[in-house]
C-alpha cells in the first residue's frame, strides 16, 4: 500500500485533491470520510469506481468518439461520483461462503 500511494501518479492526485480542497470543499469532505462506506469488497468497489469515471473520457480522447469539453468532464466526474456514492448507500454485503459469479 505504501508503495502505491508514493508512485508519480498517486502522489499526482494527492496534490491535486489538496489544491482543489479550497474549490470543491465537497471533494475534501468525501475524502475526509474516506472508510466510511459500509462495502466489504473495497478493492472491486474501487475498480469499479475507476472503469466508470476514466473508461469514457479514455476511449474519445483519441478519436474513439467525440472529446468530451472542459464542461463534458466537469459534469461527467460529478455524475460518476454521485453514482457511485449513491449505489454504496445501498451495498447489501455478500453472504458469507458466496462466491461472485
Amino acid at each position: 500500500m505504501l508503495r502505491a500511494v508514493l508512485t508519480p501518479m498517486a502522489l499526482s492526485l494527492n496534490r491535486l485533491m489538496i489544491a482543489a480542497a479550497q474549490r470543491f470543499p465537497e471533494l475534501a469532505a468525501i475524502v475526509a470520510r474516506a472508510g466510511s462506506l459500509a462495502i466489504d469488497r473495497p478493492t472491486f468497489a474501487a475498480e469499479r469506481f475507476l472503469q466508470l469515471a476514466v473508461t469514457l473520457p479514455q476511449r474519445r480522447a483519441p478519436g474513439l468518439g467525440p472529446p468530451m469539453t472542459e464542461a463534458n468532464l466537469d459534469a461527467w466526474a460529478d455524475d460518476c461520483v454521485n453514482l457511485f456514492l449513491n449505489g454504496c448507500r445501498f451495498w447489501q454485503p455478500r453472504a458469507p461462503g458466496s462466491e461472485a459469479g
